[in-house]
């Protein structure tokens, strides 16, 4: 299956939920939820992988959003920085974009994507909600019962 752009905005703009409220992972650990949209046709994953980077001394995180093995987002926090295709440079936390014809090869600074998301690095618990939002991802916050494994 391939899509172009303009399916890649139809898919963002869609309103997506977990199909089972995550229980996220721990440091050094990864896990793959399934979304679902607006037809049981259009179906999500999101994977998160969590790395503890001890030369670094920070906490590497990926989030990423599929659509039937199709990458469309994925988030990298205290990455290495990442060379585009014409040569310019990402800094460390940044965010690949799917492009039709080039997947998730082209990357941008995450403070210049949205700038009033993904403030708080250190806590994975905001970045994973700020990523839910950022790909239009309703989750269950009420009454702070939203599980989570040994995350800050």
């Amino acid at each position: 299956m391939d899509i172009n752009d303009q399916e890649f905005s139809r898919l963002m703009q869609m309103k997506k939920r977990f199909i089972q409220n995550p229980v996220l992972p721990k440091a050094n650990s990864k896990a793959i939820y399934s979304i679902i949209g607006d037809t049981p046709q259009d179906q999500f994953e999101v994977h998160v992988e969590r790395k503890n980077v001890i030369e670094f001394q920070a906490d590497k995180s990926k989030l990423q959003e599929s659509y039937y093995k199709i990458a469309l987002i994925r988030i990298e926090i205290d990455a290495p920085p990442y060379m585009n295709p014409d040569g310019t440079w990402t800094d460390r936390n940044h965010v690949h974009v799917f492009r039709e014809g080039a997947g998730l090869s082209w990357a941008y600074d995450l403070s210049s994507v949205s700038p009033h998301l993904f403030q708080d690095h250190g806590n994975f618990l905001s970045l994973f909600c700020d990523f839910c939002q950022y790909c239009n991802i309703e989750i269950d916050m009420e009454g702070n019962d939203f599980p989570i494994q040994g995350v800050l």
